[in-house]
């Protein structure tokens, strides 16, 4: 188990690291959109297609949490809405919560959008509403990152002991 939690903070860094990475690319693409408006569809869908994976990679890390601590990763048609509000629980004996509730429904309102991403013709997607969810997406990385390096610190005391 020590060697698989230090492997899995490794893993949570090096992904937090990426997760600023897109939040920087969401967000230069919302600027130049508004710096060349006759391109704001390319920065648009672009910008949404960041936002998607900032989604993905964050419900890949979760993913790894709950199939490597938890020991299941939910199933079923509902399964990515499941996975979030696992990470909501503490796994008496196992884990503490991974994320606070707040940062579920960060995470969630990215999910819903990450549907309709994957589901319809990036050229229907409302660039205001990216160009909100760009902006909300700096709370939503420091939510995140906040509670994934207490999970951190949480994976780092199991190997001190």
């Amino acid at each position: 188990m020590i060697l698989a939690a230090r492997q899995l903070a490794v893993y949570i860094n090096g992904e937090l690291k990426n997760l600023e990475h897109v939040v920087t690319l969401a967000k230069e693409r919302i600027t130049a959109s508004k710096k060349y408006p006759g391109e704001i569809d390319a920065f648009v869908e672009s910008a949404a297609l960041h936002l998607q994976s900032f989604y993905t990679a964050s419900e890949q890390v979760m993913a790894r949490i709950a199939e490597n601590v938890d020991g299941t990763i939910p199933d079923g048609s509902t399964w990515h809405a499941d996975l979030l509000k696992q990470m909501t629980y503490e796994i008496p004996g196992a884990r503490p919560p991974v994320i606070t509730q707040e940062t579920h429904d960060l995470l969630d309102e990215l999910r819903g959008f990450r549907h309709r991403v994957r589901n319809v013709y990036t050229f229907r997607l409302n660039p205001e509403r990216v160009e909100t969810l760009v902006d909300h997406l700096s709370v939503t990385h420091t939510a995140l990152s906040q509670d994934l390096k207490d999970f951190i610190q949480f994976l780092e005391e199991l190997t001190d002991e």
